[in-house]
């Protein structure tokens, strides 16, 4: 439990520091962090503050993010 809820503390805490970075900044950090982690946070975030983040990625990068969320989509509707 006390794990759980650890992971669940920092998972909110770390996507409240991406929503005030700056968008170059984030997009950076995300790149560097990788796609699978990259993705789960922008799920978090406030659509139009991920859109802007992802605006200054890399396209690659942009698009592995954006295949990974796709995937998870579509899992969600399967579901």
């Amino acid at each position: 439990k006390k794990r759980e809820h650890f992971i669940s503390a920092s998972n909110s805490s770390l996507v409240q520091i991406f929503q005030t970075m700056r968008p170059d900044a984030a997009a950076q950090q995300l790149t560097e962090i990788g796609p699978a982690m990259g993705a789960s946070i922008v799920s978090q975030l406030d659509p139009k503050i991920s859109s802007v983040i992802m605006a200054e990625m890399k396209p690659e990068d942009a698009a592995k993010i954006a295949v990974i969320l796709t995937n998870a989509m579509e899992t969600d509707e399967r579901s």
